[in-house]
């Protein structure tokens, strides 16, 4: 058969299903189709941005049409940059999906392109016109990863290309990109974490795309944080970066074992929400908390973007002559990224004076990027002093021991029993813990740190009869008192 013909009958049953209210949703517009691909569908009509697809799905052709993919023509046109070779990435075609690179937009006759103009439904599912022949609920579907180099498909495929748009460059070398074995390998409620699949039906995701049944473990990848049919949320994400709660889409994980648990003798784990918001840790009996002594970090008015305004902050790197060596996107998610003549480090593991805090400048909180690196040298020394009062573990075993320091050493063992009560030791424990765990070296609240390692001290003063030198006892005294802390006598 021709590819007229067939296009012809492939547009007579894309009529004819829509009378009919397809695949569970119903029909509002039909629309004959270009005729000039066997295998790719585009609009039916393109003055309305009406797909051939959505004539059946409807809710999905009234989510899409709201995100930046139905832009990505206008978009590239109004740049005054647009080429030949943007068409791959802002058209309908082969080239993100199964379907061969030649079809859709890059071979239709300049008559029909208009009908493979932005990143339709195809764009991502592949060609749909077999679907439209024998119509059912398992294809065209999509694929999860993020990229698959051998099969060319996923996000990836156009979300790249350094140095100006590496956005899975830059997360293939972040945190998200990894799988934690340890996480894994236990399963269960770990899942809802540290595996992409998991967290995406967690967050509302679809079930339909091609790894679903795969036993295989994913990574955090772009469609478990982002919506491709849409979300109302910025960027497409599945859930708001602006909550100040458990809603927010990223301390809907980073808020696990924030604060002891008698059934959990792990210590804190991915506690970064709750501190940020001023709620994790242990906090002493007649403990308060002046819930109005907050930095630009934690306030909405002033950082109302919440962790992202740090954690996915762009940043451009120059390298040799001034000519532009990384766009880096802040798919990293690293607040202060390690950069180079080439870019972006990603060990995450250099030293400060090699990281950019152009987040921190950027957001209006230090004027410059050595106030703010001065500014964290200055909060990691505090709270490791404050830290190191209750405990420092010498040898790094994660016990307390022979040979450690600080008031916690005085304590009888008998007050980590780790039973149905916590103790003040215990709980003492948890905040010097919670320092380290958290990982931002206080910056994710430091008037609330200092504050409940302050009056952590003082607990185990009074309830263990312990003492500090006085100078350090007055000046414990002191921080507490400015940083609106009362401790009630017993």
């Amino acid at each position: 058969m021709c590819p007229r013909a067939l296009a012809k009958l492939l547009t007579a049953a894309t009529l004819s299903l829509a009378a009919v209210g397809c695949v569970h949703e119903n029909a509002s517009q039909t629309g004959t189709g270009p005729a000039s691909t066997p295998t790719f569908l585009g609009y039916s009509s393109p003055a309305a941005q009406q797909t051939v697809c959505g004539n059946c799905h409807v809710l999905r052709q009234a989510e899409w049409i709201k995100t930046g993919h139905a832009k990505a023509w206008a978009d590239l046109q109004a740049s005054g940059q647009a080429t030949a070779a943007c068409a791959k990435c802002h058209t309908t075609n082969g080239t993100s999906n199964v379907g061969p690179d030649s079809a859709g937009f890059l071979t239709a006759t300049r008559a029909a392109q208009k009908y493979f103009q932005d990143v339709q439904c195809e764009a991502c599912h592949g060609p749909g016109a077999a679907h439209v022949t024998v119509p059912d609920e398992t294809q065209p579907i999509p694929y999860l990863v993020s990229y698959d180099s051998t099969l060319h498909v996923g996000c990836g495929t156009c979300h790249s290309g350094a140095p100006h748009a590496s956005f899975y460059e830059d997360w293939s070398h972040g945190a998200h990109r990894g799988l934690e074995a340890p996480a894994i390998s236990t399963g269960g409620a770990c899942l809802q974490c540290h595996e992409g699949k998991t967290v995406e039906q967690r967050f509302g995701g679809s079930q339909v795309y091609v790894e679903f049944t795969d036993a295989k473990a994913y990574p955090i990848g772009c469609a478990t944080c982002h919506n491709p049919h849409g979300s109302g949320n910025t960027a497409e994400l599945r859930e708001p970066i602006t909550a100040r709660d458990t809603t927010n889409l990223c301390i809907r994980c980073h808020q696990r074992n924030a604060v002891p648990d008698t059934a959990n003798t792990r210590g804190p784990h991915s506690p970064q929400g709750p501190t940020y918001l001023g709620t994790s840790g242990w906090r002493p009996a007649g403990f308060v908390w002046d819930s109005t002594n907050i930095t630009t970090h934690a306030s909405a008015a002033a950082n109302p973007r919440l962790c992202v305004t740090c954690h996915l902050d762009t940043l451009d790197v120059n390298g040799a002559g001034g000519r532009l060596a990384w766009h880096y996107t802040g798919h990293g998610f690293y607040a202060t990224p390690c950069v180079d003549s080439a870019g972006v480090d990603s060990t995450d593991s250099c030293a400060i004076t090699q990281r950019s805090f152009a987040a921190c400048t950027a957001s209006g909180c230090h004027a410059t990027g050595d106030a703010a690196s001065t500014s964290l040298e200055g909060l990691d020394q505090e709270l490791g002093y404050l830290t190191g009062t209750l405990w420092t573990d010498v040898n790094g075993d994660g016990k307390i021991d022979a040979g450690d320091t600080g008031l916690l050493t005085q304590v009888p063992a008998t007050e980590f029993k780790r039973d149905s009560v916590i103790t003040v030791a215990e709980g003492a424990l948890f905040n010097v813990q919670l320092v380290g765990v958290d990982g931002s070296h206080g910056v994710h609240n430091p008037p609330y740190l200092r504050a409940l390692l302050s009056a952590t001290i003082q607990a185990v003063q009074q309830r263990y009869g312990l003492s500090v030198p006085p100078v350090e006892a007055a000046r414990i005294a002191r921080a507490a008192a400015g940083l609106g802390v009362r401790i009630a006598p017993r």
